[in-house]
């Protein structure tokens, strides 16, 4: 970025069917589905890097010190794990995938340029059909 040399990757994680989730299971429904993704994403960060919400159904995390390569690698653990992760919620229980945007911080590249070019990369892999990893 403009003013450091650690390297570092940003990813944006968007859950797949969030509305059609909400129209299914209720609004309780869909809480439970972002507790879970949630939840998992927290038990794969470190204690240094940081997770937010970004949007309604999507997740923004900052990996310290972490390639464009290494992130992809953990988002691909990311989403392997919420696929195959089973949400039970009010005696009924449901999966969800999500689709993961990863773009490594590049010398020079301003804060703006890297939140641009994760967006982009997000928005073509759920384009694509979604539950995969994409990296710019």
């Amino acid at each position: 970025m403009e003013d450091s040399e650690t390297a570092f990757s940003f990813l944006l994680i968007a859950i797949a069917g969030f509305e059609e989730l909400g129209q299914r299971y209720g609004k309780n429904g869909a809480m439970a589905a972002l507790e879970r993704v949630s939840a998992i994403l927290c038990s794969y960060v470190r204690k240094y890097d940081v997770v937010g919400r970004y949007g309604a159904a999507t997740f923004g995390v900052l990996l310290s010190g972490v390639s464009s390569n290494d992130a992809f690698l953990w988002a691909e653990k990311i989403r392997s794990t919420v696929a195959s992760s089973v949400i039970t919620f009010d005696q009924k229980s449901f999966s969800v995938t999500i689709t993961i945007g990863v773009c490594g911080a590049s010398a020079g590249m301003s804060k703006d340029d890297c939140l641009s070019y994760t967006e982009q990369v997000l928005q073509k892999a759920i384009e694509a059909g979604g539950n995969m990893v994409r990296e710019l």
